[in-house]
């Protein structure tokens, strides 16, 4: 609903490249991502090709520094951490490493005090 909220003030910029309508009347994150970014209008593309290219984890194995991936159990956005994180590329590559936290959610980890 904020990235809905955030582009919505663009919408006459971005209705000359993507079908505004169906972007805000999105119901799920797949659904806007996928209207935001694979069903432009002059280059329409797969969801599948737009993951080829921007899977973030594409090239893991070329990794030669350690990277500390954080996460929460509870994160709104990517569900449970079995359905989303990759739990073998922690076991298996020395170079990675999880902290996952109980609590916290997709973009921040809230407090209770201001």
């Amino acid at each position: 609903l904020l990235q809905k909220m955030a582009l919505s003030r663009y919408a006459s910029a971005l209705q000359d490249a993507v079908d505004t309508h169906r972007l805000f009347r999105s119901r799920s994150l797949r659904e806007f991502e996928e209207t935001l970014f694979c069903h432009t209008k002059s280059f329409p593309i797969s969801w599948d090709t737009y993951w080829d290219h921007n899977d973030p984890l594409r090239d893991v194995d070329e990794a030669a520094v350690p990277v500390l991936c954080i996460s929460s159990a509870d994160d709104p956005v990517c569900g449970p951490p079995d359905h989303f994180l990759p739990a073998e590329l922690f076991h298996s590559n020395p170079y990675f490493f999880l902290l996952l936290s109980h609590h916290g959610g997709h973009c921040g980890f809230l407090r209770q005090e201001p």
